[in-house]
């Protein structure tokens, strides 16, 4: 299995070049921050596990309890979900 961080990695440079294209580094820099603590807490855990959840649903639920996006980024974070799930 490949390591996180090379998993990770093209969603990182998308995330940057789609933060760099908007002028917005800081705001893309809070989303992703607000991402990382929706994905520790139990409850965001719990409902990500949940195997009766569409992925469609997954990512925007995700999306609701990682705070407010920018449409931008809401719509390239569920695109993500849904082809990476």
């Amino acid at each position: 299995m490949a390591e996180p961080s090379t998993i990770a990695r093209p969603y990182a440079e998308a995330a940057f070049q789609q933060a760099r294209q908007a002028a917005d580094l800081a705001g893309w820099s809070r989303m992703i921050a607000r991402l990382a603590a929706g994905l520790q807490d139990p409850a965001t855990i719990r409902l990500l596990a949940n195997p009766a959840l569409a992925s469609d649903k997954l990512s925007l639920a995700l999306a609701e309890v990682c705070g407010a996006y920018s449409g931008e980024q809401k719509t390239l974070y569920s695109s993500w979900s849904i082809t990476s799930g």
